[in-house]
């Protein structure tokens, strides 16, 4: 009873928050943003979240949780907008979904899933959200605020806490709230859409109970002023017993079993522990999976990376060997082994461990960077060019990638190139006017340059135009 009011008071708080806007933001049932309208809110959401909580870059995490988005994207069938998924680092269990494709899973909610499945029906979820506009819908055209302002505003709703706050009173002149709360049949419209795609991607549909139910067994530990899963997807206790119902009606779930990557999702689950949560807390969670299995090759492994993180780079060999001794043919362990050598600048040892990883795994982000920084630092340019370009095949956002690509293509005279990537890669930071300006020189340089590039020059330009449009028009 005393959880149940506890959550009640956050659920009215939140609810009061959240419903406030109709007054200046005028909601039409049938209407909804265009989908440019909701893809530059997205953008705007997105801008200030990276201003005021930090993004995970770490690109096997990244990587990750991005290849899970996809996966279950293709079930899902094609959409108009280009979905992003994103890890913040924060321990409250939380996920949510801004318009225009962006999916935010906080570090915290990983840390208390148990398999990839559970992890795959959250994200599942909030990609149901998307592809149904449950906000946009909400929202409808009114012209009181601009998409910049709305989006600062509901970055603030999303985050929450100090952060989310100075946000909602840097945005909005007095007492403005907006009317986004997901209703009862939004989460279930999410819900039966999620269910459904998290099985058609391959995924045991009892992965969305299970999910739900930690979530609650873990509802607890949630800081009061700042929104969690319960709060901001309210209803979970009726949703577990309504998604039980449809796995057991539905005679087509009943032969899909599937766990997707497991040995991938523990990996990461690892990687998350050691790189984002407290390293005292970090240090004990693997001495506790030390104490239950001494030779788990992901103790070693999350050791490792600790002592990565405080420069040990000795103790960190020697966890990182150990951890391949128990599993040597671990793509990650030898990726990020030899991202720790190329720390440690013994180039031909990384070059060794990368080039293995590589070939267990041809499309890993992490591994291509880094062995095509490794032959960059040797003098080996063309190998490190064609490695980077394959990096972005996998990622056409990676900033690191588009840099140096820009740089090479510069020192070889391709200036149209050069431009380009540099301007894809002020993009990727937000900063539009240097995108803007390299694009136009790309322009200025691209005579002799291929029909694609060109094509792809003015399609940079024309988004850009179209953006700063948006703003002078006050959407």
């Amino acid at each position: 009873m005393v959880f149940r009011a506890f959550k009640l008071r956050r659920a009215v708080r939140l609810a009061v928050l959240l419903a406030g806007l109709s007054l200046v933001w005028p909601v039409a049932q049938a209407s909804a943003l265009t989908y440019g309208e909701e893809k530059e809110l997205g953008r705007q959401v997105f801008a200030s979240i990276k201003k005021n909580m930090k993004v995970v870059e770490d690109q096997a995490i990244s990587t990750y949780i991005n290849g899970l988005g996809r996966k279950i994207l293709k079930a899902t069938g094609p959409q108009p907008f280009e979905f992003r998924f994103f890890v913040l680092q924060s321990d409250v269990i939380n996920a949510f979904a801004t318009p225009g494709g962006y999916i935010f899973i906080h570090s915290g909610l990983i840390n208390v899933m148990e398999h990839e499945g559970q992890l795959a029906a959250i994200v599942s979820h909030e990609i149901s959200h998307v592809t149904s506009r449950h906000i946009s819908k909400r929202i409808a055209k009114g012209r009181s605020l601009s998409l910049a302002t709305l989006g600062a505003v509901m970055a603030g709703i999303f985050l929450g806490g100090a952060a989310g706050q100075a946000l909602m009173m840097g945005s909005v002149a007095g007492n403005m709230q907006m009317q986004l709360a997901y209703s009862r049949e939004d989460e279930r419209e999410a819900d039966s859409k999620g269910l459904d795609n998290l099985v058609k991607a391959g995924y045991d549909p009892k992965f969305m109970v299970e999910a739900f139910e930690i979530l609650l067994q873990n509802a607890w530990h949630a800081p009061e002023n700042i929104p969690t899963y319960l709060t901001t997807h309210p209803g979970l206790s009726e949703r577990i017993s309504s998604v039980e119902s449809s796995v057991a009606a539905h005679s087509g779930y009943q032969s899909v079993h599937g766990r997707g990557d497991e040995k991938a999702f523990q990996a990461v689950k690892v990687r998350v522990m050691a790189l984002l949560a407290d390293p005292k807390r970090a240090r004990n969670y693997f001495e506790a999976m030390r104490r239950k299995n001494p030779d788990n090759a992901l103790v070693h492994y999350g050791l490792a990376m600790l002592y990565q993180q405080q420069q040990n780079f000795d103790l960190a060999e020697r966890e990182f060997r150990s951890a391949l001794k128990a599993d040597p043919a671990n793509p990650g362990i030898l990726s990020d082994l030899g991202t720790m050598l190329f720390q440690k600048k013994d180039f031909p040892g990384a070059m060794n461990v990368l080039s293995r990883a590589v070939v267990l795994r041809p499309n890993m982000v992490q591994a291509l960077y880094m062995l095509a920084r490794t032959y960059e630092e040797q003098g080996f340019t063309d190998r490190a060019k064609k490695l980077y370009a394959r990096v972005l095949v996998q990622n056409p956002h990676h900033p690191d990638a588009l840099y140096k690509m820009g740089l090479i293509y510069g020192r070889q005279g391709d200036l149209a190139r050069a431009h380009l990537h540099t301007g894809l890669y002020f993009q990727t930071q937000g900063q539009d006017k240097k995108a803007l300006f390299h694009f136009k020189k790309a322009q200025e340089k691209a005579g002799s340059a291929p029909p694609p590039v060109k094509t792809r020059i003015e399609t940079a330009i024309r988004e850009i135009q179209a953006k700063e449009k948006h703003k002078k028009d006050g959407f």
